[in-house]
């Protein structure tokens, strides 16, 4: 990853960010609400004071007037936007005697401080007042008491005295604000703390599914599978996590392969020497017995025909078990021999045909059908004809003997890019899952009579030229197998191969 994706793409600088895109947005909140509050509880304030500046100039105007006050407020209403704030008006003289109220039945009573529940009906106290209050709350009914100084008249004539005007107002609305202020101050709190949870959560999610993902593919690596490469999704920690990882893979996959063209010169060496030490061993008396029944069968032929065509017969299976022998030798040869391959222009669709036409007669006698597709529809390749031509006769020649009865042989060809797909299928028992990978191996083969160097023969043949070979089970029964060759003339074996997604192509089988 780049220095760039370090710094303004890591997961600190992700949960930094959020954590301060989170405290940006508490802070601004919390301004917003103590602002509508603050704006609330002032035009409470406004209001109160409008109440309580109010009250004082209705006790004010009724005292000249010689007006009590529940009358003078049936002539001079309250404000109706103040009337459900001013609850009550007293007027008591200096001896604390009710002199005025709006409330009437009030006026002669003295009013006391402390309560006067049970005391005489003379006496009446600011908390039965209060209590006095219904519907409201006592506690939210808050007491102002003015001393100012008026004139009064007396049955001695009229006089200044100083009097107390007592004005009980509703103070809900304050409290009120406050309370709200609160309830929108702890949801707003809890929503913003909800939604940074949530946030994490997902950033904790995006964060470790990548780690999830590198665990699995750790999985299908210790299984052995490295033909594969996790997406890069991400630009930091793990991005780069990732990248290391899929380098590490593809470092293995290399390694193996390394190693498995390793074992393959060590198999092919031992074998080479082994040939080489057997060869001379074994082709010059099967030369001479070859010889010899030629000679046998120029000079001692029987002269009854009969005699003579069970003669002919006998000498002709002893003469196709001396070339089997001679075939197992030139596969031990072949197997251990170095690459050297004799490029030619090659047209792999005949090739095909002709090969088809050596055991057309073979497949006749039993019931089985050969077809070809595209042969004629792919292009010319540079390759050696002769060895193709020995693959191509392992993979028939073990298709017609792995169809039990009648049954189908199918050759297909087709262009891939820079590639030339064949595919063999046929439809017989097919090979158990665990066995594909076996099947190239030297010596290992499923028939009782069988070597096992055919399709390793085949196998080298085929990487010599640059390409690769695949075997695979068709819809659970039969087998396909896929060789991959360069069109163009491949380098120092086995310096091309096919390439490394072309098992695909060999799923289904068959070529359409």
């Amino acid at each position: 990853m780049g220095k760039k994706g370090s710094i303004y793409f890591s997961f600190i600088l992700r949960v930094f960010n959020l954590m301060a895109v989170g405290v940006a947005l508490t802070t601004a909140l919390l301004y917003y609400l103590n602002l509508r509050a603050e704006t609330a509880i002032k035009q409470e304030v406004t209001e109160h004071v409008d109440g309580l500046a109010e009250a004082m100039n209705v006790a004010l105007q009724s005292m000249p007037s010689r007006i009590y006050l529940h009358d003078f407020l049936r002539q001079n209403p309250i404000r109706p936007d103040l009337a459900g704030l001013i609850h009550h008006i007293l007027v008591t003289d200096s001896r604390g005697v009710i002199i005025d109220s709006t409330h009437p039945e009030e006026v002669g009573r003295r009013l006391t401080g402390e309560d006067s529940t049970g005391a005489p009906a003379g006496e009446i106290s600011l908390e039965e007042i209060r209590r006095n209050t219904e519907p409201f709350n006592p506690t939210e009914v808050k007491l102002h008491s003015f001393p100012i100084v008026t004139s009064l008249e007396t049955p001695d004539g009229v006089r200044r005295e100083r009097v107390f005007v007592h004005v009980l107002l509703f103070w809900r609305g304050i409290p009120s604000v406050l309370r709200q202020t609160s309830r929108d101050r702890l949801i707003a709190m809890g929503a913003v703390l909800s939604a940074s949870v949530l946030l994490m959560v997902f950033v904790v999610w995006r964060f470790t599914k990548p780690v999830n993902d590198l665990l699995q593919a750790q999985k299908r690596v210790a299984r052995g599978e490295l033909d594969f490469q996790l997406e890069v999704r991400r630009r930091d920690e793990m991005g780069t996590l990732v990248q290391t990882f899929n380098e590490m893979v593809a470092t293995l996959r290399r390694n193996h392969e390394l190693e498995e063209k390793l074992r393959e010169s060590e198999r092919s060496a031992a074998i080479g020497r082994l040939a080489s030490g057997i060869a001379h061993e074994i082709r010059n008396p099967l030369n001479f017995i070859n010889l010899s029944i030629d000679y046998v069968q120029s000079n001692f032929a029987p002269a009854e025909p009969g005699r003579q065509e069970r003669f002919r017969d006998i000498l002709a299976s002893m003469k196709a078990e001396i070339a089997r022998l001679n075939r197992l030798v030139t596969d031990f040869l072949s197997f251990g021999r170095p690459g050297d391959l004799a490029i030619t222009t090659t047209r792999v669709g005949e090739l095909v045909k002709e090969v088809c036409a050596t055991i057309q007669a073979q497949a006749t006698e039993r019931g089985i059908n050969i077809d070809i597709k595209g042969a004629d529809a792919v292009p010319p390749i540079q390759a050696d004809a002769d060895r193709l031509r020995i693959c191509l006769s392992n993979l028939m020649i073990n298709a017609l003997q792995a169809i039990t009865g009648h049954g189908h042989l199918e050759i297909g060809l087709a262009r891939e890019g820079e590639f030339l797909r064949i595919a063999v299928s046929d439809d017989g028992p097919g090979i158990p899952e665990a066995d594909l990978e076996r099947v190239f191996e030297p010596y290992y083969s499923t028939k009782e009579t069988g070597i096992g160097l055919g399709l390793a023969v085949t196998r080298k043949i085929v990487q010599d030229h640059g390409g690769r070979i695949r075997a695979a089970n068709v819809d659970g029964h039969g087998i396909c197998f896929t060789i991959m060759l360069p069109i163009s003339p491949p380098q120092t074996p086995p310096a091309r191969t096919a390439p490394a997604d072309y098992q695909g192509s060999i799923s289904s089988g068959r070529l359409a």
